[in-house]
């Protein structure tokens, strides 16, 4: 009886507990926070920065959470560098200026009012709402820039150095033998300045990596490890990963 009394009470323990997730996962406020602290945390940093005022050097950016939503605020819990407690941001949504204006008059809006404050926010620090966490690697056209580099350095130490390895080659010969004389001249000069052209070619590219590549990765706060991999590739390839970034930043919005 005793075993039966305690069976019952765990049964009815559990389905207590499981009736409360059930709740809560149903509960709209409830799936908004989870949304916005698992998918959107960037744009969470980004409202207790510019609209918490609070100073990024000390915001402890893993601790920024949502605690508390409804039709009429937002709360976001953070820690700072300078304490063990958790600070609590209360935001109301009629003092949440973004471009849009969206007032909020139930949870229905809050999407969008979210969406056009995270863009707001971002946007006065000088940062995208979206961020790019890829790297897409170069594809067969792209990968000719890494060829053609290789050939570069080759012929920099010495002109003659692949024609005097390829001579015996049939298939290499058969395949020169088809080349017009124009493009094998050409070859030939740009293999005797192939040091001059190296130099030229990569400063054009540093000159691209620092006004355009490392300003677009800031911007969409690029993680270290993808950034230096977009760098490295932006070196061999010059503008043809300025166009793989631009459809990339397109694609996210």
């Amino acid at each position: 009886m005793r075993f039966s009394t305690f069976s019952k009470s765990l049964i009815i323990l559990i389905s207590c507990s499981s009736y409360r997730s059930i709740l809560k996962m149903s509960d709209p406020a409830q799936r908004i926070i989870g949304h916005m602290n698992a998918d959107h945390h960037l744009s969470l940093i980004d409202y207790v920065i510019y609209y918490g005022k609070v100073d990024e050097s000390i915001l402890v950016e893993n601790s920024v959470g949502i605690s508390s939503i409804d039709s009429e605020r937002v709360v976001i819990d953070y820690k700072t560098t300078n304490s063990d407690t958790f600070n609590h941001f209360t935001l109301k949504w009629t003092d949440a200026v973004e471009n849009q204006d969206i007032p909020v008059k139930n949870l229905t809006d809050l999407r969008p009012k979210l969406v056009a404050m995270a863009e707001y926010a971002a946007a006065k620090r000088g940062y995208s709402h979206q961020q790019i966490k890829k790297v897409v690697l170069p594809g067969p056209k792209q990968f000719l820039m890494y060829v053609a580099f290789a050939i570069l350095m080759i012929n920099s130490y010495d002109p003659l150095l692949l024609s005097r390895l390829l001579a015996n080659d049939w298939l290499f010969n058969t395949v020169v033998a088809f080349i017009p004389q124009g493009v094998k001249n050409f070859y030939l000069l740009t293999a005797k300045h192939a040091a001059r052209i190296a130099v030229a070619t990569y400063i054009i590219h540093i000159i691209e990596i620092l006004i355009f590549t490392l300003p677009f990765l800031k911007k969409y706060r690029v993680p270290l490890k993808q950034r230096l991999a977009w760098i490295f590739m932006h070196f061999f390839e010059g503008y043809l990963v300025i166009s793989r970034l631009k459809e990339l930043a397109k694609s996210s919005h």
